[in-house]
Formats: C-alpha cells, structure tokens, sequence
C-alpha cells in the first residue's frame, strides 16, 4: 500500500512542523529557529534544528534532517504510510488518504503465503503431544510462559509436513525454494529441521523467511539454519528486529548477542530490546538495520576468544557508521543463556551499566601473556583508546595500560604520540628535491606533484576535487573499489587520522582515461605502501579524475585507516616506482568485456 505523493504534499502543507516535533521532544525558540536534543543520537547539547519557514529539521551533529513526516517515521521506526497517519492525527488535519494498491509480485505473495502456513504448522505441532521432550526443553531454558507465544516451532516427521504443504496446493518445488526441504538420496524431499526446537526467523518487516533449529539431542549439529534463498539472507537478518523496536525506543538501546537462544533467554528475564545477529560476524546490511534504529548498540557476546574478537571488530564497525557502542564482558567464557542460569542478578547489573571499549578491554587481558603478546596487547589497546577521542581518558587509560602490562608509562605515551601523529619524526630533506617530478617519454609526459598534509580540510578537499565540478560532469571520484557520491567521500574522510599523502598524476595523450584512472591510482598507492612498508589493507584512498582543465589529472588523498603508524618518506626512489606503474598501466591496451565500456559511461553519468 502506498499514498500518493500530491496527498502527503497537502498534509506538509497543512501541519506545523514544530508541532510535530514538540510532541516528542522539547523545543525552544532560538532567533528565526527552533533548537532541542536531537533524539537520533546520544546528544548532550541542543544540535537539533528546526526551520519554520521551510518546514525542515536538521541535526548538525548526527545528520539527520527532513520533513515532519520524516521525524514522525524515524522516531517511531515505522513505516511511511504508518508515518502520514500519524503526522495528520498529531497535527489534527484530516487528510482523506485513499490508499492505492501497488502492482504485486503472485509469485512473491504465493511464497509469503507458504512462509505463513509452515510456521503454522510448526507453532501448532510444538503444542501437541508429539512435541513433548522439545517442549519440557523450551520450557525448562524459556520458560512455560515465554514458549507460549508464536515464537518457536516444532516439525515432527518430514513426511507429515509435506503431506500438509502439498494438501494446500504448493509443489515440490516451491517447497525446496523456501529452504525448509531440500533433494534427499532417494530423490524425494524431505525437512531438514525434523525434531529440532525451532526458532522463527523473520525478516525487518516481520514475515517469517526462515528457521534455526536446535536439536534437544547430541545428534548431528547442534544448530542447522536456513540456507541462503532468495527470501533469506543472512547478511540481512536480525533477530527479534521488528518486535525489538519499540523497546529499544524506550530503553534508549539495543543489546546485541550473538543468536536466538541468548535472544530468547534475556526475553524471559524481561530484557526486550534485544537482537540477535547469526553469529558473531555482522554484516554492512545488519549494520545499516541497527543505525536505523537511532540508539546505541550495546554488544553483549559470549565471553570466549571468538567473542571478544567479534567484540572488538564490530565496535569499531559499528564507530565508523557512527552509531555510539557500549560493551558488556561476560566471565568465564559464559554465554548470555548460560550466566542467565546461574548468575542472573549478575548479569542483570553487567547490562545496566554502560562500559566503553577501554573497560571492556582491559578485562581481556591474560596474566599469561609473552612479550610479544603484551606488546601487541598494548598496540590495540592505543588504536581503541585513539578512536575514542576523548583526551581526559588518554592519560587514564594508558595508566592501566602500564600497570596490566609492566611496560613504562613514558614509553607507552611516547608510542600513543606516534599513533596519533603528534610525534612523528621531521620530514627528510630529499623530500623537497623529490617534491615536483616530471618525466619525458614518447607518448608525452608524466608529471606528479607531492605534499604531504598534516592536518586534512576535509570540507575544502571535497569542495575543491569534487563540488566544483560534479555538476558539469567533469570530475570522476573513486577509491579501489567503485566509484563515490558526495557522502561516500565524506564518510571516508571521517576515518583520516594522521597525515594525508595528497598526490597529483598529470597524464597526457593517453585515450580512455577514464577507465584507466582507477587502475593508475591502484599501482600508485600500492606503491607508495611497498617503499614505506605499510600493508595494503592499512591504506586507503579517495581519487578525483577531473577532466575540465587542458590536460585530465587524478588527484589523489592517501591515507592509513588504522592510527598512524608509519611516515611518507618522499625520496625519488618512491617518485621513481609510481612513475615506472603509471606508465605500464597508461600504456597497456586496455582491456574492456563486451557492454562493459557501456556499463561504466551510464554509471559515471549517474552519478
């Protein structure tokens, strides 16, 4: 169902956005504005703005902005038609909304129906007799109350589910893509999920695409998920998303755990604003799901090798989105479940408090560890304690950093100073010689031009490269990857820490520039990484290829995504190695598949 767009222009006619807004949060009057906390971050001071006269709000901290409907929507988390309704009824304007229907996918909406009638099947088979030792297992870890509700399932025999599916009129086949059947030996299909506690997985929306089931026995694996399908991703899925929403508002948070047990046991403890991930690795697509949100992400994962690992990779995930992390350290290698079964109260003050990434690491640390191991304790210690920002805890975490490990205080500040670039050696003398470089060749020239920026204007570089140019088609940006719109540079500018390696490739009578630009920015990096002994994943860089001047030029910012751990060092023999690639690769054939050179023109348009 969807409104049409001349309807929701006449409501944002018709309402008053600071109305809107002041149902939800305080609003004062600030000049020609309005100014409150912005509720989509943790905000300590008012940097939410509200415009009257163009009907818009705008956070300068987080940046959120938009309409009322679009508060209204990103407040309560619901969807844009919910949104509408709500922004009429809060305003008190009756918009007569006629609702049109949207053209429909039949096979989609036939395979939506067969999701619905499996889980059907399943929460009702859970509650009969057949069900009986996976149900005293649910209820003996849930408890009686929770396994009540149409969260948890049960398929007796294989035979007895396909019977019932093909009974509704669904085929073999439509039973296979769903994930729930699959080919067995003898050539029939069969459940992959008979006799298994199952736990119903339910896309954003709330539409069950697919199961996790436990097996109540010490036969074959102790959990079996769907297999990706088209319906169900695993890089997309959340568990217990659609319910948690409501009660992350509320609490102002979102505990993640690591699956839908630990999910599940903190729900029977009263803990509802709570997701589960399909493990510990988390997706872009989780990611995004979780930003959406608009609250902090508390990670609670086991407290096992594997789970501060994730803890650890995942918190620094979730910074560079933005999204504010808190931490909860489990002892003992426990589980969610399992310190729930033993130490409940304890783990209901462990999720009270509010522990930052330094907290949780120093309760990491072994007794046991070498020196090589408290060394490298030590270096991730510094790059957490760098991306935290916070200067009154630098110095009181490098304290326990010392008394953990043994090593000396100075020593230790000396090396965060490294880090963090403020105490990185002079730049050599042959840099300046090696600064300006121009090379004479049959096909014309090359030229480079080097300098190094200690401090990067992020806001002038994308104004000067990008801005200037984008509107008339004559600028290109890319990084090793794909090419990048306006906010994709923007969110990889946030990571530059220390000094920026800015880097100019003047190329001339060179044809097809534009698909060689990437290539030619690739050799130049990894150029530059191998002389100054930096590993390619540490590198990062955005390009410009800018064609509105006499002869096209890439412009290139060059960066390390981890604290700075490494100087440039811009001797000739660096000039010497870039010149040497970029020339290979400018004068290489180039190679394009057949409707790929299409391919690359539309996108570059587009953007």
């Amino acid at each position: 169902m969807y409104i049409p767009k001349e309807q929701v222009n006449e409501l944002l006619r018709n309402v008053d956005i600071v109305d809107i807004i002041r149902n939800y949060i305080p609003l004062s009057k600030k000049g020609n504005n309005y100014v409150g906390m912005c509720p989509f971050h943790d905000d300590h001071s008012p940097s939410l703005s509200v415009n009257p006269q163009r009907q818009i709000f705008k956070c300068f901290a987080c940046g959120e902005g938009g309409n009322a409907i679009t508060f209204v929507q990103n407040y309560e988390n619901i969807s844009f038609p919910e949104a509408v309704k709500k922004t009429a009824e809060l305003g008190g304007y009756h918009l007569d909304i006629h609702e049109e229907e949207r053209q429909v996918d039949p096979y989609k909406e036939r395979m939506k129906k067969l999701f619905g009638e499996i889980r059907n099947y399943a929460t009702y088979m859970i509650r009969t007799d057949a069900a009986a030792d996976v149900r005293d297992y649910g209820h003996s870890v849930f408890g009686q109350e929770l396994l009540q509700e149409e969260r948890f399932g049960y398929i007796d025999l294989s035979d007895n589910l396909k019977k019932y599916m093909l009974a509704k009129g669904y085929t073999s086949d439509e039973l296979v893509r769903s994930g729930v059947f699959q080919f067995g030996r003898d050539g029939d299909i069969h459940s992959m999920f008979e006799g298994r506690l199952l736990f119903i997985l339910e896309d954003k929306y709330g539409t069950p695409v697919g199961y996790s089931g436990r097996s109540i026995t010490n036969e074959g694996p102790k959990y079996l998920n769907s297999p990706e399908t088209e319906f169900f991703h695993k890089r997309e899925m959340l568990y217990n998303y659609k319910e948690c929403l409501s009660f992350a508002k509320k609490a102002k948070e979102v505990i993640l755990v690591e699956g839908p047990k630990d999910a599940e046991k903190c729900r029977s403890e009263g803990i509802k604003n709570i997701v589960a991930g399909m493990g510990t690795a988390l997706a872009h697509e989780q990611i995004q799901l979780l930003k959406k949100m608009n609250v902090p992400v508390k990670l609670c994962y086991d407290g096992d090798a594997a789970g501060i690992r994730a803890t650890l990779k995942n918190y620094q995930e979730l910074k560079r989105e933005g999204i504010e992390v808190r931490t909860v350290y489990l002892p003992d290698g426990m589980d969610p479940a399992e310190m729930i079964d033993q130490e409940p109260s304890a783990f209901h003050e462990l999720v009270k408090k509010n522990e930052n990434i330094m907290d949780y690491y120093l309760k990491t640390y072994k007794e046991v560890f070498s020196f090589d191991e408290r060394r490298e304790y030590v270096m991730n210690g510094l790059k957490l304690l760098n991306r935290m920002n916070n200067v009154l805890a630098e110095d009181f975490y490098m304290k326990q950093l010392s008394e953990k490990t043994g090593f000396d205080l100075e020593s230790i500040k000396k090396q965060y100073g490294i880090l963090d670039g403020k105490d990185m050696p002079k730049m050599k003398a042959t840099q300046t010689a090696a600064s300006r470089h121009y090379s004479k060749h049959s096909d014309g020239y090359v030229k480079f031009n080097f300098s190094v920026q200690q401090k990067m204007n992020c806001s002038d570089r994308v104004k000067v490269n990008f801005d200037m140019h984008r509107d008339d088609g004559k600028v290109t940006a890319f990084d090793g990857t794909s090419l990048l719109n306006r906010q994709d540079i923007l969110k990889k500018y946030i990571s530059v820490k220390g000094p920026a390696l800015c880097a100019t490739i003047t190329l001339v009578n060179y044809d097809n520039l534009e698909y060689r630009a990437q290539a030619i920015a690739n050799e130049a990096v990894k150029s530059i990484g191998n002389t100054i002994h930096v590993d390619m994943n540490n590198l990062d860089y955005v390009g410009y290829l800018h064609t509105h001047s006499k002869h096209p030029h890439i412009h290139l910012d060059i960066y390390q995504k981890e604290p700075y751990l490494s100087n440039y060092v811009l001797t000739s023999d660096v000039v010497r190695e870039i010149e040497e690639k970029a020339k290979e690769v400018a004068n290489d054939a180039l190679s394009v598949s057949e409707g790929q050179e299409e391919f690359i023109a539309e996108t570059v348009v587009k953007m």
